[in-house]
């Protein structure tokens, strides 16, 4: 099921990666996807982000602002497997998200996104997040940061 839309959630389920990984890059390989929430107020790098998470092999949710990552979370279901969350966005910021996501599921780890060094260096100071990434990251990068952030798994 796809919907997008200017401030609405892009939540579509991805096609598997090729075994080969495609084009280059990593590849999630694993007996079951593993699922990530995507939390970016940026357009184009929403889309572009989510592309990259389903060449990686997951399957992914994308939320257009915090309010909208929290709804989802509260909507029930099992929560994902990883959460990539951008620091700075208009209204609930990304501390605001953490702080509301570690309440209903303090277990999921969390990848902190920012183009503001400053504000990945007071995420990882406040040690809530399993790791940060700077932005523009490429596909490499993303890869091995969410292998950390999920405790190594391939």
């Amino acid at each position: 099921m796809a919907r997008e839309g200017g401030s609405t959630s892009v939540t579509r389920p991805m096609r598997a990666a090729p075994a080969n990984g495609g084009a280059g890059g990593p590849v999630v390989r694993s007996a079951q996807r593993k699922r990530v929430l995507l939390v970016e107020d940026n357009r184009n790098l929403r889309v572009t982000t989510s592309r990259m998470l389903g060449h990686l092999g997951f399957d992914v949710t994308a939320a257009a602002n915090g309010t909208e990552a929290v709804e989802l979370f509260r909507g029930g279901g099992q929560p994902p497997d990883v959460v990539v969350l951008d620091a700075l966005m208009p209204g609930m910021n990304g501390v605001s998200v953490l702080r509301a996501l570690r309440e209903l599921a303090p277990g999921v780890p969390v990848v902190m996104c920012s183009g503001s060094p400053e504000e990945l260096s007071r995420a990882e100071a406040a040690g809530e997040v399993a790791a940060v990434l700077g932005k523009p990251y490429d596909l490499d990068t993303l890869a091995e940061t969410l292998r950390r952030a999920l405790g190594g798994l391939p």
